[in-house]
């Protein structure tokens, strides 16, 4: 398959009135909306201040080329206080009835702007104590989960996965699929550790999920390493 460059790009644009999308729009997902025959694009974007804070916005479009803004705020920000309370970046979606579940990468402290030396030293490591989790002190990135049916409210299940994992998700109506680097605990607590690349899981919903092959190597013959949503 060759593609080819949309002639009309950028099809979106940071926006100079919105303080939450002045700096950059990017890393979206898109979906198509069967009912209303439109494509809705979830995109992330990045503020100009020194946090480098991102939130979720949402566009429409009839012919998935021209996209209009939804609305001047976020559809999704990140928490005050929780898991995902610095930045939430990078969606992945999915429609399952009439849910839309949404993956994505988050983290508990600011990131920071990373490409500006002096910004960069202030946030690379956050002031907490040596007892505080692994996670918090190494400013791990998390995996998070949320669902909603508007866009406008959310419910948000948490973070899904070891934060010490470099991990992207899709999801399908029949297929979980996800693509892990790093090693992880086998699920039947044997304590053997796995190296994996992909694991693939046939299932019509996120509980069901019991048909299982590794499509990467394994140190161990004891089960598909595998992880549970729900």
């Amino acid at each position: 398959m060759k593609l080819k460059r949309y002639a009309g790009n950028p099809i979106l644009k940071p926006h100079p009135g919105h303080p939450w999308e002045d700096l950059a729009v990017f890393n979206p997902a898109a979906i198509y909306d069967e009912q209303r025959k439109e494509v809705l694009m979830l995109y992330r974007t990045a503020e100009s201040g020194p946090e480098y804070k991102c939130w979720f916005g949402l566009a429409r479009s009839r012919d998935g080329f021209q996209f209009e803004r939804v609305s001047d705020l976020p559809a999704m920000s990140p928490s005050v206080e929780g898991f995902d309370g610095a930045t939430i970046q990078d969606p992945r979606i999915t429609k399952m009835g009439e849910w839309y579940y949404v993956t994505y990468a988050c983290r508990h402290f600011p990131f920071g702007q990373f490409w500006i030396p002096e910004v960069k030293a202030r946030y690379a490591k956050p002031e907490v104590p040596p007892e505080f989790p692994h996670y918090l002190r190494t400013k791990a990135t998390l995996t998070g989960l949320a669902m909603t049916r508007d866009f406008k409210s959310w419910v948000r299940a948490g973070w899904i996965t070891d934060p010490l994992l470099l991990i992207r998700i899709c999801f399908s109506r029949a297929h979980l699929c996800s693509t892990l680097r790093g090693s992880i605990p086998c699920e039947r607590r044997t304590g053997m550790q796995f190296t994996a690349k992909c694991c693939v899981c046939n299932c019509q919903n996120l509980r069901d999920h019991e048909s299982r092959r590794c499509l990467g190597r394994r140190r161990s013959r004891s089960g598909c390493p595998g992880f549970h949503l729900l």
